[in-house]
C-alpha cells in the first residue's frame, strides 16, 4: 500500500511540474531578504533547467522588473535587480509574497502585509519609498481600457496620432517623474514635430521609428530617427547587412522592450534597434533630453563596454540640430554583437571620464543568434554565398 501511494505521489508530482501551465509558490520574507531571496528548493530542483538567467517580475500594478537568477548552495536565488523590486515596493520582513510562474520567463507577484492577511494596497501604486525621484513605469496602451484598472485615470482622455506601426505596442507613462530621460524621447530625428496638448491628454506618435509620450501641459517635441548629414550621404562601397533570423513575434518584441525598460536607470537610456542602426548607415541617435542633461555639446570619443570587451566609438554632435548619436565604431560594435532589428540596447554612462565610458546591455528579441548576411551594395547580391539577390535600400 505504501509503495502504491509513493508511486501515485511521484506520478502526480511529475504531472504538476511538467504539464501545468502555471506554478505557484508563497514566501514569507526572511531576514536579509533585501539582498537576495531564495526560491523554494522543490521549485529550484524541478524547474532549474527551464528557467533563464534573467526573468521578469510583474508587480500587482502591472509594472515589470528584470531580475537575475543565481544558483547558490544548489538553490536558485533572485539576485541583481531584486533589490530594486524590494525598494520600489517598500517590502518588509515577514511580508507574504505569492509568485505565479508562467513556465517561461515571467513571475506575477502578489504582496500581502505582515499580520494583516490582506494585500498591500500600495503595491498597486508603485513608487520609491520616500516618494521622491519616482521611476517612470509604462503599460501597454490597450491595458488602460479596462475599467477595473485603477491606474487608468492617469491616462484619460487618450489621443493617438495614427501612423505606420513600428512593431511594438503603444506605451504611455503611468507616473510622471522629474527624471524622464530613461524612457522619454527614445528615438529621434529631424524635422521636429510639435504637438499641442491639454493637461491630461496623452498623445503618441508612431511613425517611421518615432515614439514619444508625455502627460502634462505644454507641447511635446517628437523627433524622428535622425543622423548627421555626413552619415546620411550615400556610400557606394559601404557594406550592407541582411538578417537571416527567423520571423519574430509581437510578444517577443514586447518582452525585449519590457526587460530593457525594467533595467534602465536614471543614468541611462535605451534604443530600439532599427535597420539604420544595425544593417546600413550605422548611426544610433541618443535621446535628445538625456543628451542635453548628461553630455557636452561637442563630438568626442566614447568607449562601449559589454561582457568584459570594449569598443571605441564616436559620439557625434550636430550643433545645428542639437542632436547627437553614436557613429564610427558603433558599426563594429553592432556587427560584432550581431545586433538585429527590434533588439533593445540599454546604455549606462559611467561618470564623466574622458573618453566617455558606457556600459551596454543587449535584450535580444530572439536569444538564438543567427549570423547576419553581407550584401554587395553594387547589384544587391548577397555575399559570399549569393543564395539570393536583394535590392539594397538607398
Amino acid at each position: 500500500m505504501g509503495e502504491n501511494c509513493q508511486s501515485c505521489r511521484s506520478w502526480v508530482d511529475d504531472i504538476y511540474w511538467s504539464r501545468f501551465q502555471f506554478v505557484h509558490f508563497a514566501h514569507f520574507l526572511p531576514k536579509g531578504f533585501d539582498r537576495q531571496l531564495a526560491l523554494p528548493k522543490s521549485f529550484s530542483d524541478n524547474l532549474r533547467k527551464k528557467l533563464p538567467d534573467n526573468v521578469i517580475l510583474k508587480g500587482p500594478g502591472g509594472d515589470v522588473w528584470s531580475v537575475g537568477l543565481t544558483t547558490r548552495n544548489d538553490t536558485l536565488h533572485f539576485t541583481h535587480g531584486w533589490q530594486q523590486f524590494v525598494k520600489d515596493h517598500c517590502l518588509e520582513e515577514n511580508d507574504l509574497l505569492v509568485f505565479k510562474y508562467n513556465n517561461e520567463s515571467q513571475f506575477e507577484v502578489l504582496i500581502f502585509g505582515q499580520g494583516s492577511s490582506c494585500e498591500k494596497a500600495a503595491s498597486y501604486f508603485v513608487r520609491k519609498c520616500g516618494h521622491t525621484n519616482k521611476r517612470i513605469r509604462y503599460k501597454r496602451l490597450e491595458e488602460f481600457s479596462s475599467p477595473s484598472n485603477v491606474r487608468a485615470k492617469h491616462a484619460s482622455p487618450v489621443k493617438i496620432v495614427r501612423g505606420e506601426s513600428i512593431g511594438v505596442p503603444a506605451i504611455i507613462p503611468t507616473e510622471i517623474s522629474s527624471k524622464e530621460a530613461c524612457d522619454a524621447d527614445v528615438e529621434f530625428a529631424s524635422p521636429v514635430t510639435t504637438i499641442p496638448m491639454a493637461a491630461t491628454d496623452v498623445q503618441t506618435k508612431r511613425r517611421g521609428g518615432t515614439r514619444g509620450s508625455k502627460a502634462r501641459g505644454g507641447s511635446v517635441d517628437l523627433i524622428a530617427d535622425a543622423e548627421p548629414i555626413s552619415a546620411s550621404r550615400s556610400k557606394a562601397n559601404e557594406t550592407l547587412y541582411i538578417s537571416n533570423r527567423r520571423p519574430v513575434t509581437e510578444d517577443e518584441k514586447t518582452v525585449a522592450l519590457q526587460l530593457a525598460q525594467a533595467a534602465c536607470t536614471d543614468n541611462g537610456f535605451y534604443i530600439i534597434m532599427r535597420p539604420t542602426h544595425v544593417y546600413k548607415r550605422f548611426y544610433a541617435s541618443i535621446p535628445s533630453k538625456w543628451l542635453a542633461e548628461h553630455l557636452s555639446p561637442h563630438s568626442e570619443d566614447v568607449i562601449l563596454r559589454m561582457g568584459g570587451n570594449e569598443w571605441r566609438a564616436k559620439y557625434s554632435y550636430e550643433h545645428g540640430r542639437r542632436t547627437g548619436g553614436l557613429t564610427g565604431g558603433w558599426k563594429q560594435f553592432a556587427v560584432d554583437n550581431n545586433l538585429e532589428e527590434f533588439d533593445v540596447c540599454v546604455f549606462e554612462l559611467l561618470g564623466q571620464s574622458k573618453p566617455l565610458i558606457m556600459d551596454v546591455t543587449i535584450f535580444r528579441v530572439v536569444e538564438e543568434v543567427t549570423p547576419l548576411g553581407k550584401v554587395n551594395p553594387v547589384g544587391g547580391k548577397r555575399v559570399p554565398n549569393g543564395i539570393q539577390s536583394w535590392e539594397a535600400c538607398p
